[in-house]
């Protein structure tokens, strides 16, 4: 593989990382830069907010940018995103930086290009299929098949954080009732916390408190809120691996509660299937940008 200069993006709802990468030296995270994204102030803003942050980075030959919403890989086009960032959706993010720089760039969804390089970047086995989810905010999903993003009939496949785990359950951000994020994200579990103690509660002080009655019952609920969406995909997909991220499954005694009680609930033909957390955290999606240009066709 030819000697390439990479920008590399990550727009988020919070901040947008980027670093310049070059292809014949090891990543460090000392590569990563941050700055707010500020993303109240609408997709415009956003999108020349990270052209300008790239404009201060020495040359490059590609571009690699991981991003919020659903996206169609081929145009680089944001099928839908959410109003986290106003007026995302239809946003020809590819379009605009090759314009903009005159440099081929790639474009994915944050999950996808996440779990992307999970496997690219901390597996020597990619063969067959791989799950990932990361608990945040909502739940993203992305499914590797043989070291390829499967991507569905409309480059939106995976988004389990709305497959239904609640008949008429409780209102989801999306418009559905009883969806899997609205029970099992990391969100989730907070607001159950202040419901349940009537103030503000985050995530430092239920692990910190874990082993205390009240919160040792919040996190059961959680957990088998989290374990009955695994059940349902490991028993659709069948997959070699499952790789959790987002910051609370950086929790060792989080990752191991939920694998034991997944491996106890599913059926014996499926308790092969090895589960992870994931090991590349905050360079997680500047990684899969960095694949992504670099294994572009031009």
């Amino acid at each position: 593989m030819c000697y390439l200069k990479i920008a590399a993006l990550d727009i988020g709802g919070t901040n947008i990382k980027y670093c310049l990468y070059d292809t014949e030296k090891p990543f460090s995270a000392e590569l990563l830069r941050s700055v707010p994204t500020h993303a109240q102030r609408g997709a415009e803003y956003v999108i020349d907010h990270a052209i300008r942050t790239l404009e201060g980075l020495e040359k490059f030959d590609r571009i690699g940018v991981s991003t919020a919403g659903q996206v169609d890989p081929v145009s680089g086009t944001i099928i839908f995103a959410s109003d986290t960032i106003r007026g995302y959706t239809g946003t020809q993010v590819a379009r605009i930086f090759t314009e903009h720089f005159n440099k081929p760039t790639a474009v994915e969804n944050d999950v996808n290009a996440a779990i992307l390089a999970e496997v690219s970047f901390g597996t020597k086995n990619v063969e067959g299929c791989i799950i990932g989810l990361a608990y945040g905010t909502g739940i993203g999903g992305a499914i590797i098949q043989d070291g390829k993003l499967f991507a569905g009939s409309s480059n939106a496949a995976a988004e389990f954080g709305h497959m239904i785990t609640h008949a008429d359950g409780v209102r989801c951000i999306c418009g559905q009732n009883g969806c899997y994020e609205a029970y099992a994200s990391a969100a989730a579990l907070i607001r159950n916390a202040e419901r349940r103690f009537g103030k503000p509660v985050d995530g430092y002080e239920i692990a910190r408190q874990r082993h205390e009655p009240a919160f040792k019952a919040l996190l059961e609920d959680w957990y088998m809120e989290v374990v009955y969406g695994l059940i349902n995909l490991v028993h659709i997909f069948n997959p070699h691996e499952l790789i959790l991220g987002g910051g609370i499954m950086e929790n060792d005694f989080i990752m191991e509660a939920i694998t034991e009680r997944l491996i106890e609930k599913i059926l014996p033909s499926y308790k092969h299937v090895k589960v992870k957390g994931a090991r590349l955290g905050n360079a997680s999606g500047l990684l899969g940008a960095i694949h992504l240009a670099q294994t572009m066709v031009i």
